[in-house]
């Protein structure tokens, strides 16, 4: 587990500066865990890919 939140860790401090996931919290999460850690918990490629952007669209 430790390794898990190490790798994600990294992954959001190579996206410090970017806007790339501005107002998308749940889809950074998400590729933040499977892209850093090469898995898959959802079946898609990324947030993004999912629709989780989406659902923020509609909240």
């Amino acid at each position: 587990m430790e390794k898990l939140i190490e790798n994600m860790i990294c992954f959001a401090e190579s996206k410090l500066g970017s806007t790339e996931y501005a107002g998308w919290c749940l889809a950074f999460i998400e590729d933040a865990l499977e892209i850093s850690n090469n898995i898959e918990v959802f079946g898609g490629d990324s947030g993004e890919e999912e629709g989780l952007k989406s659902l923020y669209l509609w909240a």
